[in-house]
This record gives structure tokens, sequence and C-alpha cells, in this order.
């Protein structure tokens, strides 16, 4: 019933939201669901721990192995049901100090759907690092056609251990500023306006070699980029496909 979940809940929260930076697995909550006064059934915990951190949504971060795990998508729910022990959890609390510095990167990334009071660097980064991490492998290796500073925030990103320390240590050091508690408003202002602009980037990258591929297509045939080009080359293609056919045969 409603009052024995409302319990379990808060057996739940002086596990997770406790312990200040330790961190916590779902071992931890299914032994809690085992004992008394709750008794329930082994095939349920996954369910009701699986509720539990995402009735938290953006309050914890997650790790696989004590690696940050940035992106959370199906994937990672099915690895986590059957090896819950591989993974830990820990709570992040907001600020409200920093509650403007978060409104601006909202309104910077368009970011939708984040109207809570308490918001946490989690909150801030999943989506953008969601977008990041799902670019074409190219993008996530490449050295070419990337500025330095571009480069560096790729590799921060990709070593991440802890949510604040990327937003608050990690990306400033790769934008040249001082960590976030050591900037004054206009270094913050610099930082927001960096981040986006090498998210861009790096968003670009993949698109702008492929622009490249198309224009040397064009210029090895002497054609313009136009429709009709594109029907000469298709033309072109196939002749050529046809005589290589032929030897074959």
């Amino acid at each position: 019933n409603d009052a024995n979940l409302h319990a379990l809940w808060d057996d739940f929260d002086a596990v997770a939201l406790n312990r200040k930076d330790k961190k916590f697995t779902l071992l931890d909550l299914y032994e809690i669901m085992n004992d008394e006064p709750y008794g329930i059934k082994a095939g349920l915990h996954c369910i009701i721990g699986l509720a539990y951190l995402l009735s938290h949504d953006g309050e914890f971060s997650w790790y696989e192995e004590d690696k940050f795990i940035i992106d959370i998508n199906p994937s990672v729910i099915e690895l986590l049901k059957k090896r819950p022990q591989d993974f830990s959890f820990r709570f992040i609390s907001s600020s409200p100090f920093n509650n403007e510095f978060y409104d601006k990167i909202k309104s910077e990334f368009k970011i939708k759907g984040l109207d809570k009071e308490k918001v946490t660097p989690i909150d801030i980064l999943s989506p953008i690092l969601n977008e990041i991490s799902s670019l074409p492998e190219y993008t996530n290796n490449t050295a070419l056609e990337l500025s330095i500073t571009a480069r560096n925030m790729r590799k921060a990103i990709k070593e991440a251990i802890e949510p604040e320390s990327l937003l608050f240590e990690s990306l400033p050091d790769a934008f040249d500023l001082p960590r976030f508690d050591e900037m004054n408003s206009n270094e913050r202002d610099r930082f927001i306006n960096l981040f986006k602009a090498n998210y861009l980037e790096l968003k670009q990258a993949f698109p702008n070699l492929l622009g490249k591929i198309r224009e040397a297509i064009f210029s090895r045939f002497n054609l313009t980029d136009s429709e009709t080009s594109i029907l000469e080359l298709r033309k072109r293609v196939a002749r050529l496909k046809d005589l290589e056919d032929k030897k074959l045969k």
C-alpha cells in the first residue's frame, strides 16, 4: 500500500541521500527490500529499484564499474538488470547559488523540459553530453579540422569521472579558464559561449567532412554542385559499372 511504499522510499533515501559523496548500489536497495518489514520478492527488486532511481531523475550520477555513464539509454538499463553489482550511484546536490549560471546554459543550449526548482549539474549536462556521445565515430576520434579547444573539450568529456568536476573544473580547464568557483561574471559568460561554440564545432565536424568529399567528387568530374550534375554523375558511375561488369564476364 501507499504507506508501505512511502516508508520504503524513506529507507532508500536514508541510504542514497545521506552518504554525502559516497556511492550506493542497487544491491543496497535490494537488501532493504529483502529484509523486514518488507520482505519483497526478489523478482520485483530491480523494477522497484529502477523506479526509485528514475523518480530522482537528475539527482543521481550513474557509474558502471566506477566509470561515469554519460548516456543512460535502454542498453544501459538492460545491462543493469543483468549485472546490478557492476553499477553504482551517487547523489548530486543542487545549489541555488548556481541557478543563474544554469539558467544561462539552459537558454544558450535551448534545453527544454527542465522546470524544476532544484537543478543539478546532471540536469544541465545530460542532454548536451547525450548528443555529443551519439556523434559519429569520426567526430569522436579525428584530430583533423577540429580546433585544439574542441579536441580538449572532447577529451575532458571522454575522461569525465564526475559530473561536477567536469562542469566546474575539466571543461573550464579545456577552455583555458579558471575553475568555476574562481571565475568572475565575465569569465562565466565566456565559459558558456565557448562551451556552445565548441559543442557546435563537434556537431558540424562530420557534416563538414561529407561536404568536402562532395566538393572533391564534383571537382574531380569537372561538375558543379547541382541536381543536373548529380544526374550526370550517376550516369557516369552507371557507365563505369557496366564496363567493369563486362570485364568481369
